[in-house]
């Protein structure tokens, strides 16, 4: 297993501590020693190789009470991968492969770093699952407060867009896909669906054809959500200039998702509304609308043979019409 391990060129071998190598060149110096089964080799393994102080791997090797049995063994081995993401995840997968074809002896490959590989070896997965739950809450919610299921629709694909376009665009900027990233990119949800959201409630919400509606939702938010982007990439960008890696990526990130939500906001989203034109649920009658109407002659109005269809719903509403008509009369 050792010399597989090594074969796998991962492994600086000149760095590597092997305790069996150093005790079969021990049983070889000393040739007069009779080591012809298990228990000779376990005695003089602990009683002549491993005694003493001066030797640290003592500590490689555990046994049983009685000295008569080797429960676990240690061995050391020093890589010589690269600092690349792609050069430990081979490493680990490597290792773990020949760890698992081994029978008879349980074998775990580890390393207080391999933690962070691990999470690494899963970032598509967990990004894709994290990012597609992200969007369908934004997407439920949306439809909840957005009353029009297509524009519900847009948001959601906006949303996905924007996340698509900043973990393409996130290479060309030197950051990696990995566990600092996607927080960033949770954190940003809240930016990429803020400008999405505003505008289509804006539209769908605002009186006249699409062209109006357009018209005024980009009137109303036009500006806000400029001012808005234009000072968060202002106060992100002093974190750009910070030495730590952390700093840097998430800052990159919370730019790169800014300007994307920011685009899609102003210009992707506004094109699709104009050229798709949806429109809002549809509510029935509105049981608060009410016609007044009243007769051309002054003297001729008269609220109890008024018209029961033309009538005043509301109590207030009837009295501050009458008292504008007793005043007409005057």
């Amino acid at each position: 297993m050792i010399l597989d391990m090594n074969a796998t060129g991962h492994i600086a071998l000149e760095f590597s501590e092997n305790w069996l190598d150093d005790y079969t060149r021990y049983l070889t110096a000393y040739s007069d020693l009779n080591v012809t089964d298990p228990q000779a080799f376990i005695d003089m393994l602990h009683g002549s190789f491993l005694n003493g102080s001066s030797r640290p791997i003592r500590e490689d090797v555990k046994f049983n009470e009685n000295f008569t049995e080797i429960l676990a063994s240690r061995f050391i081995l020093q890589s010589q991968a690269g600092s690349t993401t792609v050069d430990l995840q081979n490493l680990v997968q490597d290792l773990r492969q020949i760890a698992e074809n081994q029978t008879g002896f349980n074998v775990t490959v580890y390393n207080p770093f391999f933690a962070t590989t691990d999470m690494n070896m899963i970032i598509d997965r967990l990004t894709i699952q994290l990012m597609g739950t992200a969007c369908a809450v934004v997407m439920i919610v949306a439809i909840l407060f957005i009353p029009s299921l297509f524009c519900s629709f847009l948001v959601f694909l906006t949303m996905l867009t924007t996340g698509l376009g900043v973990i393409g665009i996130m290479c060309f900027w030197g950051v990696n896909l990995d566990m600092i990233s996607l927080l960033g990119l949770v954190i940003c949800i809240g930016f990429a669906v803020d400008f999405t959201t505003h505008v289509s409630y804006a539209y769908i919400t605002a009186e006249g054809d699409s062209e109006d509606r357009i018209r005024r939702a980009m009137s109303a938010l036009g500006v806000p959500i400029l001012q808005g982007g234009f000072s968060t990439v202002l106060g992100i960008s002093a974190l750009l200039f910070m030495p730590g890696y952390a700093i840097k990526v998430i800052a990159k990130t919370i730019v790169l998702v800014i300007c994307f939500a920011g685009f899609h906001g102003l210009f992707v989203l506004p094109v699709l509304l104009l050229v798709i034109k949806p429109e809002r649920f549809s509510r029935g009658s509105n049981p608060r609308s009410v016609k007044i109407t009243r007769n051309e002659s002054r003297t001729g109005f008269d609220l109890n043979t008024a018209d029961p269809s033309d009538s005043i719903n509301c109590r207030e509403e009837i009295f501050t019409i009458s008292m504008r008509v007793d005043k007409d009369l005057k």
